[in-house]
Order: structure tokens, then C-alpha cells, then sequence
């Protein structure tokens, strides 16, 4: 364990955030069909049957923004807690480490949040259907100060 444990630590800095990257994007993948079909049940009218019609491919409408969603925020909070990690342990000792796990979690997500509450806010459009491209969702979730303070909204409430 100890021999692991130590090629683990000699790993380069950005080797966090690079499996926390793919990690997140596999798992984007595979659940999000499912993202997708929850997602459209939620917005579904009653005289709407566009479910039924859908072909395989169209669950990953979005798929995109979703990445967008998910890589980069994992990858950032990873790679701040492994950071934050290593610099507060040997300010608090062994007693503490449970302190200090908590604190680069906290650090970590938020960091993380500030991509993810945005970039939530364009998967949901793109995969209700309110938008056709991640950009034109891009657009409707930045495009007037009032969109923007829902951002904010949602990056507040989330850390």
C-alpha cells in the first residue's frame, strides 16, 4: 500500500485534473440519455408526444453542453482539492484531517461550481428543447441582465 501510495503522490500536478476530466466525460456519456429523458418528462405538456417519436441519437441533444457541464468542473475540483489538500496537512497534522478534507472539498467545489451553475442552465435548455445548439442556449442563459443574475442566482445558491 505504501509503495502505491507513493507512486501516486509522485504523479505530475495536472494528472488530477486529467482523470478527473475523462473520468467525468465517460460517465457524461452513458447517463446522458437518461439526463435527457428525465428532462423532457419534466417539460413535457400533455398534448406532447415528441417522447414517443425520438430516435436513439436525439437522447444525446445537448451532449455538448453537458461536457461542458461536467469536465472541466470535475477537473477543476479535483485538482483544487488535491491542491488545497496537500498544502493545509502539513499546516494541521494527522489529528486534523478530516479538517482539512472538508476545507479543500469546500475549496474545490467551489471553484468547480462557478463553470457547472452556468453550464447547467445550457444543458437543460438545449436538452428541453428551448434551444436547438449549445449556443443559442449560451446566448439565452448570458443574453440580457436578467438571464445573467439568474446565473449568479444559481452559482449562490449552489456553494
Amino acid at each position: 500500500r505504501g509503495k502505491m501510495l507513493s507512486s501516486l503522490e509522485k504523479q505530475p500536478y495536472w494528472f488530477n485534473y486529467l482523470a478527473a476530466f475523462t473520468g467525468s466525460v465517460a460517465s457524461t456519456l452513458v447517463m446522458h440519455p437518461v439526463d435527457t429523458i428525465k428532462t423532457r418528462l419534466q417539460v413535457k405538456r400533455a398534448d406532447d408526444d415528441s417522447l414517443d417519436d425520438d430516435n436513439f441519437m436525439s437522447l444525446y441533444e445537448g451532449l455538448d453542453g453537458n461536457i461542458l457541464k461536467e469536465g472541466p468542473p470535475s477537473a477543476l475540483y479535483l485538482g483544487v482539492y488535491e491542491s488545497v489538500k496537500y498544502s493545509l496537512l502539513p499546516l494541521f497534522g494527522p489529528h486534523n484531517v478530516l479538517l482539512v478534507y472538508l476545507l479543500s472539498g469546500a475549496a474545490g467545489e467551489m471553484v468547480g461550481s462557478i463553470i457547472r451553475a452556468p453550464a447547467e442552465a445550457i444543458k437543460s435548455t438545449v436538452q428541453s428543447g428551448m434551444a436547438s445548439s449549445a449556443s443559442e442556449a449560451a446566448a439565452q442563459v448570458f443574453g440580457t441582465p436578467e438571464s445573467r443574475a439568474n446565473v449568479l442566482r444559481a452559482w449562490q445558491g449552489s456553494i
